[in-house]
């Protein structure tokens, strides 16, 4: 599996360690109210994710921090989150 969207979960995010074994995962969207920083902390174990969607979520800018943390990262794309005033991605 290389690509995966996540829609309207009724869930954290923080699930996504249930997915650690998706070494191949390259693309993840996240889209949905019901994601929060707990969805971030889990996105280093994705080794070759590159790509990283987030989409009208309740992420903060300091979940972004596990963000950093992504060594394959290429593409970051924020949609519609509210709760982001940008000083995470600095």
């Amino acid at each position: 599996l290389k690509s995966l969207v996540l829609l309207e979960l009724q869930t954290d995010g923080s699930g996504l360690k249930h997915l650690h074994a998706l070494h191949r995962l390259e693309t993840l969207t996240l889209y949905g109210p019901s994601f929060t920083d707990a969805a971030l902390a889990h996105l280093p174990e994705f080794d070759a994710l590159h790509t990283l969607q987030l989409s009208t979520t309740q992420i903060t800018d300091s979940g972004f921090a596990d963000v950093a943390r992504c060594q394959a990262l290429q593409t970051l794309e924020l949609r519609r989150n509210a709760h982001l005033d940008g000083t995470g991605l600095r």
